[in-house]
């Protein structure tokens, strides 16, 4: 008797819990593009104007030779690891998010954007020069203004590389005109040079915990 409420239980279950939705795939969609601008600019309007960035997330799978005096597979994987959690957080809070990637190795992406924390939903995409955030299209300065002009007012900005020539500082937050912690810095790197461009473009900027290499290596 026990036996047959246990199988009509079970039964009643498995016809009563709804089989779990598949995830629709990661969608990618060309900044640059008249289209493009227009649903960011729907985006960042439900946002009150914040957004994240990432820039070459996956550099050093790509260059490993050529940076093997600075990189660690530990801290690689950390940054990673990190990346990860910040990009699902941010997804989580609906910010729209823009991959500044290398264009000779854009075909990688799709299947590379699983290990960031991105497996469904749509992705900003922004194909750039060998070793460098300059976009194929334009530059960084014009892209930017762009995106501050549709609404963009606020960035949290990760991924490799980020360097610090100047006074160590503990935490990087920053507001265009905010005396001395721009003029006494200089930020390089690709997420530095990102981060200079939306300074200048008027954004709010901070960079996120997914940044390499890891913050004791910020100053060279």
């Amino acid at each position: 008797m026990r036996e047959f409420f246990r199988n009509k239980i079970s039964g009643l279950r498995s016809k009563d819990v709804p089989p779990p939705k598949e995830k629709p795939p990661v969608t990618m969609i060309e900044l640059q593009t008249p289209a493009g601008l227009e649903t960011f600019g729907s985006r960042i309007a439900q946002t009150n104007g914040t957004a994240a960035i990432v820039v070459h997330p996956f550099f050093p799978d790509w260059n490993p030779s050529r940076f093997a005096d600075r990189i660690y597979k530990a801290s690689y994987e950390n940054y990673i690891d990190l990346l990860a959690r910040s990009t699902r957080r941010h997804r989580e809070n609906g910010l729209p998010l823009i991959i500044l990637e290398e264009d000779i190795v854009l075909n990688k992406l799709p299947t590379n954007l699983s290990r960031i924390g991105v497996d469904s939903g749509d992705v900003f995409v922004v194909p750039t020069h060998d070793s460098t955030p300059e976009p194929i299209q334009g530059n960084l300065t014009a892209l930017a203004r762009n995106l501050q002009n549709i609404g963009l007012a606020r960035a949290v900005v990760s991924g490799s590389y980020l360097w610090v020539n100047g006074p160590k500082i503990d935490h990087f937050s920053f507001t265009p005109g905010m005396p001395g912690i721009y003029e006494r810095n200089s930020f390089q790197g690709c997420v530095g040079y990102t981060i200079n461009a939306l300074l200048r473009a008027g954004v709010k900027t901070t960079h996120g915990v997914g940044t390499f290499p890891p913050e004791k290596d910020w100053s060279r």
